[in-house]
């Protein structure tokens, strides 16, 4: 594969990227965490059934909010795994014409997630924790690249191409599939194509 016409026009357009079930699958660790803390056994399909952890486990917010703090602290963080083996080599490849940010609502330590993400040679040019997922719609992108329904619903809103990585949660969500610059992918390496477009072969 090659990209055509590496040239100025999107040198200084940004894509913001979700971390959390998006460069990252945090579900292993924190089934484990569900198993071990709560004596609650679930398997992912049971657990993903939809985006609120609230309804499918039964734990109130609080709860919640904290295994997503633990899933980032040793032992758990080392359970992480990539969503898809290609993150690394597809952000490689988009960095050369565009800036990335890292845009989070993580719960978790900031120090570790840099470490993880330099660990992993996942390539960024800046990382944002935000207090709401929603808030990332204040930020300047042309394209981003999500998992929460909600916030590509709020970006397709603004005149935004959102890429939307597949979970069982995100699945059937009305007023997403069909719109214009909405982008359904299963595997990172869908990527490059629909952020280059007729430019990618």
């Amino acid at each position: 594969m090659s990209i055509k016409n590496r040239n100025q026009d999107t040198k200084n357009k940004r894509i913001a990227v979700d971390l959390e079930n998006t460069i990252i699958n945090i579900m292993p660790p924190f089934i484990d965490l569900l198993r071990k803390e709560h004596n609650i056994i679930m398997d992912e399909k049971e657990l993903l059934r939809e985006y609120n952890l609230n309804k499918t486990t039964g734990l109130d917010h609080d709860a919640i909010r904290e295994l997503f703090k633990k899933v980032w602290e040793p032992p758990y963080s080392e359970l992480m795994l990539l969503y898809s083996n290609s993150v690394p080599s597809v952000l490689e490849k988009i960095s050369k014409n565009f800036s990335i940010d890292i845009i989070t609502a993580t719960e978790g330590n900031q120090k570790i997630i840099k470490k993880w993400l330099s660990d992993h040679e996942i390539k960024y040019d800046n990382i944002i924790f935000v207090k709401s997922a929603k808030d990332k719609v204040n930020y300047i992108f042309e394209i981003i690249i999500e998992d929460y329904p909600e916030v590509a619903k709020l970006a397709l809103e603004n005149n935004k191409k959102v890429i939307l990585v597949d979970w069982l949660y995100n699945r059937n969500e009305p007023g997403l599939d069909g719109k214009q610059n909405f982008f359904r992918v299963k595997s990172w390496d869908e990527i490059p194509k629909i952020v280059y477009g007729k430019r990618y072969k």
